[in-house]
Parts: C-alpha cells; structure tokens; sequence
C-alpha cells in the first residue's frame, strides 16, 4: 500500500521541477520540519526549510537547513504567542480545497484525495478578504518603510489570540482547521484554547 503512494508522490515532485537543483527550498507554516524532513528522506535532496518560527526539533543536519524567518530554536509554553498559539495562523493559511488524505496516479495523472472542508474553506471567499486586507498591509508596510521587530509581531499578535472572543462573531468560524490526520478531527483555535 505504501509503495504505490510513494511512487505517485515521487512522480508528482518530478513533474513539478522538485529535485532538479542541488538545494531545494521549501515553506511550511509548521515549526519542527517534520514535513520538510519526510520530504529530504524521501527524494534524498538537501532542504532548506523557511519558517515563521522553528522549535528545538529542527536541528540543521547535512541533507537539511531550517530558517526561523522570525524566531528560531523555540520551545511550546514558554510565552511566545505567535508558537504557542500558532493554530491561528494556520487556520488563516488553509488552502480553499481541504487537507490532502490521499495521493495516487492513474495513466500517468496525479490526482489527490481531499478531507471534509472546514467552515474556512467553504468559506474562503471571507477568508480571501482577509488575505486581501493583510496583502495590502504588507505592500503599503514595505512603501512606506514600516518594521516591526520579531519582539513587536510577536507581542502585537499576542494581543489578538490572548482574547480571541475580541474577534467579529461572523469572523470565528473562519479559524477551525481539519486536523484529521493527526486524529485530533476538526479544530478552533478559540475554543481550543479557551480563551
């Protein structure tokens, strides 16, 4: 059963471009590399691995390199909001389609299996409004020279998802994320956390 899932993932980074230079680099939103390490071990190809913030678990190695873009070498529970309640900007970055469940080939097509959509992505039109706002931020941000400090970010997200109930009702749903695959099902950052 594994064998043929391999060979379709395999097939599908081939047909992307993956592996065809010496180093690659790849984003994730997570924090220990745990993706970024299956992917080296799997394509036997150096990483680099591009992160908000990376946790004590992703330790450069030869075949891969982590980059806390923001923080690195950070540990859960130690006061650092934009790490330990990181599920919110997860819930943010969610593709419109659902998580991936499955992978397989036929004749030569990749197709990937889908989970249940959360609110968020049967929503996505909300949600590509925020992405909107937050890109035109950004832009306006970068014109007009405006920093921030990984100390500021991380104090002024820390604002946001100490109270969460701060946000519009009509904006909450937006933050459920499916984590079926780790078997903890469908989440809310909001209520996870209790907040």
């Amino acid at each position: 059963m594994i064998q043929p899932k391999t060979k379709a993932y395999l097939n599908y980074l081939n047909k992307i471009g993956f592996g065809k230079r010496p180093t690659e680099h790849v984003v994730d939103i997570g924090y220990a590399g745990t993706i970024q390490k299956i992917l080296t071990s799997l394509t036997d190809k150096r990483t680099i691995g591009h992160y908000f913030i990376t946790t004590t678990k992703a330790i450069d190695g030869p075949t891969s390199g982590f980059i806390g873009h923001l923080l690195s070498n950070q540990e859960f529970g130690l006061g650092v909001p934009i790490l330990d309640r990181s599920l919110f900007i997860e819930s943010m970055l969610t593709a419109p389609h659902g998580q991936v469940v499955d992978i397989t080939e036929t004749s030569g097509t990749t197709e990937f299996t889908f989970g249940k959509k959360t609110v968020a992505q049967i929503k996505y039109f909300k949600l590509f409004e925020i992405i909107e706002g937050a890109t035109t931020y950004a832009i306006r941000a970068l014109q007009n020279k405006t920093t921030m400090t990984p100390d500021e970010l991380n104090s002024y997200y820390g604002k946001f998802v100490s109270t969460p109930y701060i946000f519009p009702q009509s904006a909450r749903e937006l933050f459920e994320i499916d984590d079926s695959i780790s078997g903890l099902g469908t989440l809310n950052p909001i209520d996870f956390f209790k907040a």
